[in-house]
């Protein structure tokens, strides 16, 4: 027989005992997007989990943005890679315009 852990993977919250004979599971989902098709002199990769847009720079550099909108950004990121705009330009705009708002840099 499974233990709980193994039948689920994710984190689990199980609550009551035998005698409640009811178990509450609350999993908890993080999707990660990673986009890196594309070519820029100042961007590596760009990667979106949860409200968080992780920008890699060339040379490793990683900054942290909070985001409102990432559904819109990563469309609107999407519009420009396939019209083969600049990218850097792209974020530099959405930083900017506070699209993106600074959390944290991270060194490689």
């Amino acid at each position: 027989m499974l233990s709980k852990r193994g039948l689920f993977p994710f984190s689990n919250n199980f609550s009551g005992g035998d005698a409640s004979r009811s178990k509450h599971i609350t999993f908890h989902r993080f999707i990660i997007n990673m986009i890196s098709n594309f070519t820029s002199s100042a961007i590596n990769s760009i990667a979106t989990e949860g409200d968080t847009v992780t920008i890699e720079f060339n040379g490793g550099r990683q900054y942290d943005y909070k985001s409102s909108d990432v559904d819109g950004f990563v469309n609107a990121l999407n519009t420009v890679i396939k019209a083969e705009e600049s990218v850097g330009k792209f974020v530099n705009f959405s930083i900017r315009n506070k699209d993106l708002e600074a959390m944290t840099a991270t060194a490689a």
